[in-house]
């Protein structure tokens, strides 16, 4: 995504997502295999820039646990180096949950999602479950800060965030899976979501929430209303 010629037009600058994560890639002009520039383990890369002499690269990137800041590379590769500090100095990342990626099968359709539980768990101890539903709906979870699921885990839940079909980030005919039947097809994939969660040992499956942004908080009405009781 965000293609962008160098200035003498010998390449192409991008980002490429793999399941949420986006790395730092050049590409020639004439053609080749691209080479990766900054390959993050997790994170978001984004907004990337040529300097005006082609040597370097700016963008801006961020983790599920840190927020997006700027960050300068050589085109050649190396190590980033970070030009802002956004993260507020009472928060640090030892602080936040790193979810886990996981995934679940739905009517044929294989589900990625983010996985985020309390940073202690005692032996017996089960929390509520919430899924936590993205906007779009062709929209997609990826390695972001998301603040109010951060919070939503420190108050003691379990946070499931599916990339549900119509999802953008796992091929066209992923996210034209939910066209013509919005709300009742990908229902389907929230409602294996909640499944998935009621089989963790430390989820208590008689408390389940769901909530969510923009097409979330429609598909929280949807639930409500194909789905009652489950929620």
């Amino acid at each position: 995504t965000g293609a962008h010629w160098s200035p003498d037009g010998q390449s192409i600058l991008y980002t490429s997502n793999h399941n949420g994560t986006f790395d730092l890639r050049l590409a020639p002009a004439t053609g080749g295999a691209p080479r990766v520039v900054f390959a993050p383990v997790a994170g978001v890369v984004r907004s990337a820039e040529w300097s005006p002499d082609g040597k370097r690269i700016s963008f801006v990137f961020g983790t599920p646990t840190t927020a997006p800041d700027l960050y300068v590379v050589d085109r050649d590769g190396g190590a980033p180096r970070q030009l802002t500090f956004s993260m507020p100095q009472v928060m640090s990342a030892g602080s936040l949950v790193q979810p886990e990626k996981i995934s679940f099968q739905s009517d044929g359709f294989t589900i990625s999602a983010y996985l985020y539980k309390p940073a202690t768990i005692r032996p017996g101890e089960r929390f509520p479950g919430i899924l936590f539903i993205h906007g779009g709906p062709t929209g997609q979870f990826s390695d972001t800060y998301e603040t109010q699921v951060q919070y939503l885990v420190r108050q003691g839940y379990v946070v499931l965030l599916p990339n549900i079909r119509g999802s953008s980030g796992y091929g066209k005919h992923f996210e034209d899976a939910n066209n013509n039947c919005w709300e009742r097809c990908d229902l389907k994939d929230v409602l294996a979501g909640g499944e998935y969660l009621k089989r963790l040992p430390y989820v208590n499956g008689a408390k389940m929430g769901i909530t969510g942004t923009s097409y979330g908080g429609t598909m929280s009405m949807a639930a409500a209303a194909f789905a009652p009781g489950y929620f």
